[in-house]
């Protein structure tokens, strides 16, 4: 995603740089005109300080991410938390004058099974996870550090290519979903990054109605396009996050137009029908 947002701020007339642990790959970003590549680590502030230095916006996309955020718990907030604090500070060191984008999530909402219409960025949090507790304390980062922001809390976030489905889906089979395609979020994303002046909105990247469906569906329609049956799959038995969201104004006024669901299966069974012509 991270590839997608800068590609989209290189098109844009921006010069972009990208920063990265030093083990991350690279190459992909050679062939992106106005891309430069910088390595580092935002857990040393250093390397932040470095990173933001000449900086007009500073879009945060790093996070360790689930499942790999579960199994350990210091270093998911090291990074998720403290690395952002690290870049707040950074920001007064070098660039006081930048705006932030950081890259939320909507788990921190918590389970909202009891709320049956769709949520707002009002919705008390209640983190049921770890990662969802790195991102709750994050956002508060973000919010007391002085600057100009945009948080964006992101729903889960689909993909329409042929990979194996988690087990279990991290979601039960009757609760209420509504996800997003992984496009569109870096589309969102660039568009927040270019807002002149920020005033501290939180906003949803997410699906819209199209997308409104249970997690059984949509774990069915999935394993359908990949010509799998349902019976091979297992869900959580009680939820921990994931719901239906209320489409933020903020975004739709910067012209967000989110990938209908059904275009989004299409695309799925595209990639399906092109990776059985590569096997």
């Amino acid at each position: 995603m991270g590839t997608q947002v800068c590609r989209l701020l290189a098109d844009a007339g921006h010069t972009v740089r990208a920063f990265d642990l030093p083990q991350a790959n690279f190459a992909h970003l050679d062939e992106l005109p106005g891309v430069s590549a910088q390595r580092g680590d935002l857990t040393i502030p250093d390397d932040a300080r470095d990173a933001v230095r000449n900086t007009d916006i500073l879009v945060h996309l790093a996070a360790v991410l689930p499942p790999q955020a579960e199994s350990n718990r210091k270093i998911t907030f090291a990074v998720n938390v403290d690395g952002t604090q690290n870049l707040v500070d950074a920001l007064h060191d070098r660039a006081a004058n930048t705006s932030l984008v950081f890259a939320s999530s909507v788990v921190v909402y918590g389970a909202t099974d009891a709320v049956l219409d769709p949520i707002d960025h009002t919705q008390p949090l209640c983190p049921k996870t770890i990662y969802a507790e790195s991102k709750a304390a994050a956002e508060t980062v973000v919010r007391e550090s002085g600057t100009q922001w945009t948080i964006a809390r992101i729903s889960g976030v689909a993909v329409s290519a042929v990979l194996e489905p988690p087990k279990p889906w991290p979601f039960t089979r009757t609760q209420r979903m509504e996800f997003v395609l992984a496009d569109d979020v870096a589309d969102a994303i660039a568009r927040l990054a270019q807002v002149e002046e920020p005033d501290g909105k939180t906003v949803h990247i997410s699906g819209g109605s199209t997308w409104r469906i249970t997690g059984g569906q949509y774990a069915t329609d999935y394993l359908n396009a990949l010509g799998l049956p349902e019976d091979i799959t297992s869900y959580l038995t009680t939820s921990q996050a994931f719901g239906w969201y209320k489409p933020s104004a903020a975004l739709q006024d910067l012209g967000f137009k989110p990938t209908s669901y059904e275009t989004y299966l299409e695309k799925v069974q595209a990639a399906v029908t092109a990776f059985m012509d590569e096997a």
